[in-house]
Parts: C-alpha cells; structure tokens; sequence
C-alpha cells in the first residue's frame, strides 16, 4: 500500500463560498517528493471519497467556526449556526447518490500536473492537482434546489488537518482527512513530526541538538582532538549510496551501509583550509574579474554550496578548518548576514543572497556564470529538466543558502589565531572539544560513539532532522509545552537580570535559540529540560564571558545580593555572599535552576527492568541489586569553575582558553 500524508496549511484551505468562483478552488499543492507515487498513472487520477470521512471533516470544521475564507479578493469571517450545518451535509447528501440512490462513496477525475508550460514559456515546475470542482445541485432548509460546487478544499482546516491519499489494490486513490483538536504548526512548509529516537547517552548529542537549532556551528579546542575529523563522520553517517556513486567520489561496492564509514570523501563533505591573509570574502564567494573579459571567478564554497542546492534530502556539511586564522567578520561576512535571513516565504526556504541575482551581472556573464555552475544549463531548461527550477532562482534571486547546508568551523584558540567577536558567537552555536580517551585512542574505537549515535537513529531520520529545521520559537506549538517554555524564559529572565548593564547580556536571539534547541535536544533522545540547557549554557552564555577583574567584579554587597536575589536564587544562599564576581553569581543562578548535577529522565529499558522486579523483594534487596551510579556534575558548572580559577590566577578570563 503506497501511501502520502500531506498537513495542510492556509494555502491548501480556502474555506470559500460554494457560489464562489473557481479560481481558489481548482488545485491542490502537494510538495514535488510525493509526485513519485502519482507519475506512472498518466495525468489523470481516479480518486475516492467517504460520505463518513467528509462529514467528520466539515462537522470538524464547524466546531471551530468562526473561521476565514476567502472570496475573491475580499476575506470573510465565516461564523457558525445551524444553517452552515445544514447546509453543508446536504451538499453531502445529494453529492453521495448513483442512480438517485444514496451512497457511501463516490469517485472523481483529478488532473496531475507537474512541469506545466505556461503560456510565457516558463515552466511551472510545482506539482499540483486540477480539476477537484463539481458542480451539483442540493436542497436547502426550505426544500428548495440551490446550486453548488463541491471541493475537497472546503473540508481541509488549516493547521488543523492532514491529507492522507492512499492507493488502493484496484489503482484508485482513497481521500481521507484526519483533524486535530488543536493547531498543529501551522507553518507554510510542511509540520514534520519525529518521534524521539531512544538512543543511549552520548557526548555527541549536543552537536546534534546544535546542528538541528541551526546550521552554523564552531568547534573550540586543543589540537589533534577530532574537530575536523568529527565533521566528516557526520557526513559519511548522513552520506547516501545514489549521492555518493553521482558524484563518484569514492567507495562504490555492495555493502555501502559498511563501506560509506570508511569514505575519505564522502560527497556531502567539503573541506576548506582557511588562510591567514583572507581579509574580505573574495576567497569565500569569489569575484568580477574583466580579465581577459568579464566573468564571474567561483570558490570550492560557492561550487558546494550549489551541490547542497542540487540534493536538498541529504545533510552537506562543510568545514571550515582552523576559521580564526583570519578574522571570520572580513571573509565570512556575506555568510553571517545570510544565516540571520533564514525564513519560510510560501513554503520555500529562504536567506539573502551571498551572490546578488546572476540577471544583475547582465546577460553575457550571467550565462558565463550558470555554465560554470551548472554545465548545459540551457538544454536542461529547454527540456524542463531538474535544474530549471535552480537556475530561475539563481538569475531572480541569486544564490542564497540551501536548508541543508550545515558550516562547521574549527577552532584553535592560541597566541597565533582572531579572537571571536559576539556578533559572530551571537551567530553560531560553540562546543568545546577538549576531552582526550587515550585508551580508546589505543583501542581504534575513538570514532564509535558518532557511528554507534548515528545508527541508533538510523540514516533516514537523521537527514531529516539535519534537514528540516525550526526557524523561529513559534513553530514549536505542539511540541514543547507550557512547562518547557517557562524553564527556559524564567531561566534566561534569570540570567538577564544578572547581565543587565553589562555587555554579555542576551537578546532575542538567545531565547528563540534555546527554546529550538531544548526541542531539539528532546528530537534525539530522553534529555532533560536541565541537560539541555546545561549544554546551551556553555554554547551559548559563557562563551560570551571575557574580561578583567574589574570588568567582571561586582563591587557593593547590599546590591550583589539583590541581583541574586532578583534572578531566582534562594535569599539565604544569596546572604551568603559578600563582593562577588559575575562568575561565581553566575554558578548561583546555574545551580537554582539547573541543579548542580545532571538528573537525566528514565529510558524505556530502565522503567521496563524496573518493572520487572518482584513485588516481595524488599527495599534492601532492591539497593543491593541496583548499580550505584554518581551524579554527574552539570558541565557548565564545571566550566565556570575552571574558569573562576584562571581569573583568580590570571586576572584575565575567556572560555576560549
């Protein structure tokens, strides 16, 4: 059985008048994945309703009047009573008859479309159906014959419904909605919904929490840890065996699930070395050249960034090898303002342009410049081939960042390297690699617990975590609740008030961030709200954190005591203390909200093997039978302790060293 679930938003629900005209009402947008299950039935479909399914559906929909609609230009409210009710099961009545008899389902004749020349010459590369209007004839309340137009449209709720079309043995397509009681996101993408993978605990959930927050991450630490070489394992776990042998590069044979783990270059990978004299973002997104002529000098960045653009299902994860050689605001600027453009317009995923629109550069070296990102670019327009879409966004909107573009920076922080600017930290989401197994060094198994992660979620939903990610906090209805959003906005109130007159103090940005990332963290896996934000601390608060004694010092008693006070912290703890730094008032805050030790949920195999014990077995027996496991200090404490020490010894304190 093969089967598509599509969640509507406002776009695919009209909520239109049945005397309305046809042109909202003829076709229904579907996302270009699902055309594969439709392309082999020709351009039309057969489908089938349920008398039963639809009026559950329009039954729904008058629960929740009043309710928009649209009626040509104008939006009208749509209020309930029981003339709509009756009104609309009628419909449904003198729909559902063959041969003046009543019956349960019916079938209809739907155009497929897809790759539609329109009459400009353009190629309309959405996929679509036609014909979903059928004009019918009911009675009203005082028996009359009215006339009517009937459309599955008017029975979809946005953000309250999901299509199911599911093909049935005998070839036609059955047409059920299923409503929600409350709103799903009703974003104009598509509502994705993943169940959190159980996977065990790993040091590497935060790169994948950060990675699905947002595509932008810096990995701090010694040299020789496994910065750059972690960033490849993540692509050779999200690597798939037609992307691989497209590009031939690389491992081909028949156990690729095996072999892609020992690809040196995995195609989604790109590894960039930045240089010491890169001081504007030529060597990043090229340049003009006039020499010999005019033409446009591409960049290994730009030429993968188009690669992400062409495979948009997989994760392309590029690594900008030691990025503070150079200072990332001059070369990486184009970058850094693009990733704070993100948003969905219409479904589709977009930033500002890190190459103005290609038409801005005139006719010549906008050719010039699509055959050298895209050879044969004008065949594969002419025949309505999978590049045209890619190549009018490239001349109408230049070459903005794909969703699946994930830029990984690696960083060493010593006398010979750019320190980070907030604006860049403010951009980027920072993990430490400091930590240094020696035994597993020894054993070949330092790079397990990426592989051994990355296959308790398995591939598939793995790429679609990295791919599809939140934007903004407000997409997340449904999936944190009211609990979850007060531990964070009540934990960064906390943090603020601390801050306040100082130049570390947070912004939006910081609570949209953690708001995704506490989801993010529940994605993969059992994290507690505390652990999430643990991780988000060092990520995202402390790496803003640099000074002197005087710049951290807070000097008069009476008003440290209030600020602790102010930020949640028990008054008698907060009497404890006299002059205070903002660390160690900082640690106070950390430990009133977060605890000081990591409390991790139960996983099913805990509650299952807790289950089984026997009812008889005594308290005693039960302690000696159970591990003792010792409570895992919160590694942001950790942190800002090691810290406390180097400004007690330096006078001087950075979390980069």
């Amino acid at each position: 059985m093969e089967e598509i679930v599509k969640h509507i938003n406002d776009t695919n629900a009209s909520y239109r008048d049945v005397k309305a005209g046809n042109a909202k009402n003829t076709d229904l947008f579907l996302d270009n994945d699902h055309y594969d299950m439709f392309k082999d039935d020709g351009e039309n479909i057969t489908v089938r309703y349920n008398k039963q399914n639809l009026s559950q559906a329009i039954l729904f929909i008058a629960s929740i009047l009043p309710r928009k609609f649209d009626h040509s230009s104008e939006h009208q409210i749509v209020n309930f009573s029981t003339s709509f009710v009756y009104k609309q099961l009628a419909i449904l009545d003198a729909l559902f008859q063959e041969e003046g008899k009543p019956v349960n389902t019916i079938t209809q004749i739907w155009q497929c479309r897809k790759d539609v020349q329109k009459k400009n010459g353009e190629i309309d590369s959405r996929f679509y159906f036609n014909g979903l209007i059928k004009n019918i004839t009911y009675l009203d309340e005082s028996g009359r014959q009215q006339d009517a137009k009937f459309t599955i449209r008017n029975y979809l709720a946005g953000g309250f419904s999901d299509l199911h079309i599911v093909k049935g043995a005998d070839g036609i397509y059955d047409i059920n909605i299923q409503n929600t009681t409350s709103p799903s996101n009703d974003n104009p993408r598509d509502n994705v919904k993943f169940t959190p993978c159980k996977c065990n605990p790993s040091i590497y959930h935060p790169h994948l929490s950060a990675m699905r927050t947002k595509p932008f991450m810096l990995l701090a630490g010694i040299s020789g840890t496994g910065k750059s070489r972690s960033v490849r394992k993540w692509a050779q776990a999200t690597v798939t065996e037609e992307l691989q042998k497209k590009y031939n590069t690389g491992y081909n044979g028949t156990d690729f699930e095996e072999g892609r783990w020992r690809l040196h270059k995995p195609a989604n990978f790109e590894l960039i070395q930045v240089k010491p004299n890169w001081h504007n973002s030529m060597d990043v997104v090229g340049y003009l050249s006039n020499i010999p002529e005019p033409h446009y000098v591409f960049t290994p960045f730009i030429h993968f960034v188009v690669k992400a653009w062409q495979n948009p299902d997989v994760p392309f994860f590029l690594c900008l090898d030691e990025m503070n050689l150079a200072p990332v605001e001059e070369y990486f600027a184009e970058f850094l303002s693009a990733i704070e453009s993100r948003s969905f317009e219409n479904g589709e995923y977009e930033t500002d342009p890190i190459i103005k629109p290609f038409n801005e550069f005139g006719d010549k070296v906008s050719d010039s410049m699509l055959n050298a990102l895209l050879p044969n670019f004008k065949a594969s327009e002419a025949t309505g081939g999978a590049k045209t879409e890619l190549v009018k966004r490239l001349c109408d909107k230049g070459l903005t960042l794909p969703k699946n573009l994930i830029v990984v920076g690696t960083v060493n922080m010593d006398e010979t390297t750019f320190s980070f600017s907030r604006k860049v930290l403010d951009r980027a989401m920072s993990i430490e690699m400091n930590e240094v197994d020696y035994d597993k060094f020894i054993s070949g198994a330092t790079d397990d617990d990426i592989k051994s992660l990355c296959s308790q979620i398995g591939r598939d939903d793995l790429n679609r975590l990295l791919v599809d990610r939140h934007i903004e906090a407000s997409e997340l209805v449904g999936e944190l609740d009211e609990d979850d959003i007060t531990f964070v906005i009540d934990y960064l109130k906390s943090i603020n008030s601390l801050f306040d007159g100082t130049p570390f103090k947070l912004g939006y940005r910081a609570s949209n961030e953690a708001l995704i990332y506490l989801a993010a963290a529940k994605d993969f896996g059992n994290r507690s709200n505390s652990a999430a934000m643990d991780d988000f601390t060092l990520m995202k608060v402390l790496s803003r954190i640099e000074g002197d004694e005087s710049k951290l010092k807070l000097t008069d008693s009476s008003f440290d005591q209030k600020r602790l006070t102010d930020a949640g912290v028990n008054s008698d703890e907060a009497e404890k203390y006299g002059a205070l730094t903002l660390l160690t008032a900082l640690r106070e805050i950390i430990k009133e909200h977060l605890g000081e030790y990591l409390s991790e949920p139960e996983t099913d195999e805990q509650h299952d093997d807790n289950e089984t014990q026997p009812e008889e077995q005594g308290t005693e027996n039960n302690a000696e039978t159970q591990p003792t496991v010792a409570p895992t200090p919160l590694r942001s404490i950790h942190k800002i302790d090691s810290m406390i020490s180097q400004l007690e010894r330096d006078r001087f304190v950075s979390y980069w060293n």
